[in-house]
């Protein structure tokens, strides 16, 4: 899968999905991150992926004693990304009551941890085209909430 020139989007999940802030890789070589605004809800975010175009979520792969480093890209809709994401931030509610409740975690349930980040990628939408979805979905938005 190319990644190069397509639009490749930063969530940072600044309180799970109700605040997330967004940034996206640009081709500006002096400025190759761009932040574009935050959204809030699940709502908002599936709209935004949508509009956006993106098809793929990207996870990391490190293989430290081999010196191996790349990025995967699985295909997802924007619908199954943000349901995805909120199955993440539920299982981490249930597992903290399970602790309030004095259960004991198991290994698997003590090794989880909500995601505080994830990226994001459009496999067929431009870097540049992108962004200018991205910026007019910020703008039309901006110009809905100062609606009477």
């Amino acid at each position: 899968m190319q990644i190069a020139n397509r639009l490749r989007l930063f969530l940072t999940f600044m309180d799970e999905l109700k605040r997330v802030r967004v940034d996206a890789v640009t081709n500006a070589v002096e400025s190759p991150i761009a932040i574009m605004g935050t959204i809030e809800g699940q709502d908002q975010l599936q709209k935004l992926l949508e509009a956006a175009g993106i098809d793929h979520y990207l996870t990391p792969f490190v293989d430290v004693v081999n010196n191996i480093c790349f990025t995967k890209a699985y295909e997802l809709s924007p619908k199954q990304i943000v349901g995805s994401l909120a199955r993440a931030f539920h299982k981490d509610h249930d597992l903290q009551m399970k602790i309030l409740d004095g259960q004991t975690l198991t290994d698997e349930e003590t090794a989880f941890t909500p995601p505080k980040s994830f990226d994001v990628f459009s496999s067929t939408v431009s870097t540049d085209e992108g962004l200018k979805r991205v910026q007019d979905w910020f703008k039309a938005k901006t110009a809905a909430k100062g609606a009477p």
